[in-house]
């Protein structure tokens, strides 16, 4: 098996598992129902959502490429019709005679008229498709961002719990380290002191 042979087996691998991404659920949710509480990050846990978002960027974003390569199909497909009718319209005008610019186009859209409104419903239907889906794949994108937001405010609230109990000094450390108030004595009475040594003094003397 070549590169290229390779490289086409493992992508037909890979659409079909996106493909099988839909049917994964979020409470009971399918991704393929396209429900709007799975855009809400407080309608389930933070870690349903955290783990339902790469298969959510990867399922929508399949199907908005789909429509996207549809659009731009349909488009090219419409440019190719409008040159061949173009031509065709300019050699029957010649034919005629003398045509200028806006009398070949107005016979163009004269002669194909039909064609041409149902060529516009296509494409205007593709073009809304391709915005709904688009407008649906940002979203995911956005809420990306709000569940990396969440993620670091939780992270950011732990770190100050943490910081805030290893702070605080508990109650045996208090107790090893604050002194304790010893119990005052009473002072002396120095009148009282004084009294006695005088008397000691006088029984000596006789």
């Amino acid at each position: 098996m070549n590169d290229e042979q390779e490289l086409d087996s493992v992508a037909s691998r890979v659409s079909t598992a996106i493909d099988g991404l839909g049917q994964i659920e979020l409470s009971g949710i399918k991704l393929e129902n396209a429900d709007p509480r799975l855009l809400d990050i407080n309608s389930m846990t933070l870690d349903m959502h955290v783990a339902m978002q790469p298969a959510a960027l990867a399922y929508y974003g399949q199907l908005r490429r789909i429509a996207m390569r549809r659009l731009d199909e349909l488009k090219n497909k419409r440019e190719r019709w409008q040159k061949a009718k173009y031509a065709e319209t300019k050699a029957n005008c010649l034919a005629g005679g003398k045509a200028t610019v806006a009398d070949i186009e107005a016979r163009l859209v004269t002669d194909n008229i039909e064609d041409i409104k149902k060529a516009d419903e296509i494409e205007r239907h593709a073009q809304e498709v391709f915005d709904t889906m688009d407008v649906w794949y940002e979203a995911w994108k956005q809420k990306g961002y709000s569940i990396r937001e969440h993620i670091e405010m939780e992270v950011n609230e732990r770190a100050n719990t943490a910081t805030s109990l290893s702070a605080e000094p508990s109650d045996d450390i208090i107790g090893r380290h604050t002194p304790q108030k010893r119990a005052d004595k009473p002072l002396p009475d120095v009148s009282l002191k004084k009294q006695m040594m005088e008397s000691a003094a006088e029984k000596a003397g006789k």
